[in-house]
């Protein structure tokens, strides 16, 4: 690993840390059948094995299926979890906050604008993603989303046990 990209992901870290304090609601978030896509579920399902945290989600196919079940958990804060295109190199990692992610950002099939999290139903959230390869359907991960999947795992036990 390049030192420009541990500096990158120990910002990440921080930035985790610091959302910690606000007990989101972690979504993870995802397509099954669309390549890429599905690594917000992969992640998710492995965190949920080793993971005491109380507020996990796991969306299916995008979170307008999920809106009902956070707002349940009413923590006012989540982290989503997903692939982006956010024109990086393939297994990239961001973390975005909600003013730096736009309509076009995240790369799963959602119908719901993410505006409408904040603006409709008063939600403030961030993004913890990884750049997209492949979104076609019927393919498997990516090596390099792979690889990225497996350090968001490690960052998110790190912070949110």
């Amino acid at each position: 690993m390049l030192s420009s990209d541990r500096h990158r992901l120990d910002e990440i870290g921080e930035q985790l840390r610091q959302l910690y304090l606000k007990k989101p609601v972690l979504v993870f978030l995802g397509n099954p059948l669309r390549g890429d896509d599905k690594v917000g579920l992969l992640i998710g399902r492995r965190f949920i094995r080793v993971s005491r945290y109380p507020y996990l989600i796991i969306c299916w196919e995008g979170i307008e299926n999920c809106i009902s079940k956070i707002k349940q958990i009413n923590r006012g804060s989540l982290l989503l979890v997903d692939a982006v295109h956010a024109g990086l190199a393939p297994g990239t990692i961001i973390f975005a906050g909600q003013g730096e992610v736009d309509e076009n950002f995240l790369a799963s099939t959602h119908s719901l604008p993410l505006s409408i999290l904040s603006g409709v139903h008063k939600l403030e959230f961030d993004v913890l993603g990884i750049q997209v390869e492949n979104t076609e359907i019927d393919q498997p991960v990516s090596p390099s989303v792979l690889r990225a999947a497996r350090m968001v795992l490690q960052l998110l036990k790190k912070t949110f046990g």
